[in-house]
């Protein structure tokens, strides 16, 4: 009869596994299931196999997570230090599964005081501070001033705040550009300015973006006429209603009921109106419910017996009406997208003057563009451009580098064989038509 299985056992055996100095390990739970742990004897069976503190680097999400591995590598060692022989003994062979030789034992006891004494320390750090020190060793190659500082998110709100205040200032003036006023009382007119504000907060977020595509007069009349055809509104929408038809339907609306009687009404006014578009409010509901449908009776029967043609003739205006209004709120939506992106292209280049004037920086300046990361040009030679996100982010930016013309990748990962896997099983599948022709030619 076998034994029965021990979970704990088996637990700490795979544990141990991810602890192996000579392995490549990929490890995957849930919260409060040891992850911390496997990382922390991780840290400490590197030092047990002689390796140089310095030479450690643990990168976490959190500043907490980098605190917690910090405090438990710091207790663990220290205990060591501290401990008898039966003790340390018992301890080292639980982490390494066989017992410590004589030497392992001494060198056990001098870890703390190494890990104390080495520069710097074993770098524990999240992903931001990791980036930060990179840009701050090489900060002519990276583009950014010497001796930056990285905001917080108060200090940033802050100065986005001065930039914005500073901008409407500035739009106010008699000598303000003329393009930018004119974005401005378009925006004005449609949000408040807390919404404005958030609007401007976000799009700072997506600053690269911003000027990679749309920077100048030209980036932004580009996707004035994309979005224009997107929307059916590039073309003037010249339509002209059956006056005739219509005024003879009001004359047989008046004839009927209540409903009838304030459909006639709407209509008319619409008809005798100096500016037409300005009542159009008023005229719309005539045809249409709230839910922007056409309404199922647009004439009673009593009404259709004075006017036989009567619902054809307003379910035809309905169709004219219809289609202009939505031409219009589409030509309305590309000038209000326009505004706001030229305001938000100002605000950019206001909010990076107040940065390089502080010589700050904020933490999406660690992003080189959307998904992509040029860090792995300062960790080694030659050029290369870091594919970061989700899986399904990765496979969108391969797809989109292909679609500009891109017909060979030479891909490499950290670690290389972990990643490899990861790629051709979560990344390749997800590629659209062009990339899967481009992995047969490759075959």
């Amino acid at each position: 009869m076998s034994d029965a299985f021990d979970p704990i056992a088996f637990a700490s055996g795979e544990q141990r596994k991810a602890t192996t100095p000579g392995h490549s390990a990929w490890v995957e739970a849930n919260a409060g299931t040891g992850k911390t742990k496997v990382l922390t004897d991780r840290v400490t069976r590197l030092l047990l196999a002689g390796v140089r503190p310095e030479r450690i680097l643990c990168l976490t999400f959190t500043k907490a997570a980098a605190a917690e591995m910090r405090n438990r590598l710091a207790s663990q060692l220290g205990r060591w230090a501290m401990a008898d022989d039966a003790v340390l003994a018992e301890q080292v062979t639980r982490l390494i599964n066989e017992p410590p030789q004589a030497e392992q034992k001494v060198l056990a006891r001098r870890l703390f005081a190494r890990v104390l004494d080495a520069p710097g320390g074993i770098n524990i750090l999240t992903i931001h501070a990791f980036c930060q020190a990179l840009l701050k060793r090489f900060p002519l190659e990276a583009g950014v001033a010497p001796g930056f500082e990285v905001m917080d998110e108060a200090e940033a709100t802050s100065l986005l705040r001065q930039a914005q205040d500073d901008q409407i200032e500035a739009l106010a003036q008699p000598d303000a550009p003329e393009e930018l006023s004119a974005a401005l009382t378009t925006v004005a007119g449609r949000i408040s300015i807390a919404e404005y504000a958030e609007l401007m907060g976000k799009l700072l977020t997506e600053r690269a973006w911003l000027l990679a595509r749309l920077a100048g007069n030209d980036g932004l009349d580009r996707l004035r006429r994309r979005l224009a055809k997107q929307l059916g509104c590039d073309q003037p929408f010249e339509t002209t209603p059956d006056e005739g038809s219509l005024r003879a339907a009001v004359t047989a609306l008046a004839g009927g009921g209540k409903q009838d009687a304030e459909r006639a009404r709407r209509i008319a006014a619409w008809l005798d109106a100096p500016d037409r578009n300005a009542v159009l409010d008023d005229y719309a509901p005539a045809y249409f419910t709230d839910k922007g449908e056409v309404r199922k009776t647009l004439a009673t029967k009593a009404v259709v017996k004075l006017m036989s043609d009567i619902d054809a003739v307003l379910r035809d205006e309905a169709e004219r009406l219809g289609l202009a209004m939505n031409h219009a709120r589409g030509s309305t939506l590309v000038e209000l997208t326009v505004a706001l992106l030229r305001l938000g292209l100002d605000i950019t280049q206001r909010y990076g003057k107040a940065k390089q004037r502080r010589a700050v920086l904020d933490y999406d300046d660690l992003i080189v563009a959307p998904n992509l990361w040029g860090g792995f040009n300062l960790l080694r030679g030659g050029p290369a451009l870091g594919i970061v996100g989700s899986y399904e982010q990765c496979a969108a930016k391969l797809d989109e580098l292909i679609a500009r013309g891109t017909d060979a990748f030479i891909l490499a990962g950290t670690p290389h064989l972990e990643e490899a896997y990861r790629v051709g099983e979560e990344v390749l599948p997800l590629l659209g038509r062009k990339a899967e022709t481009l992995l047969q030619a490759a075959e």
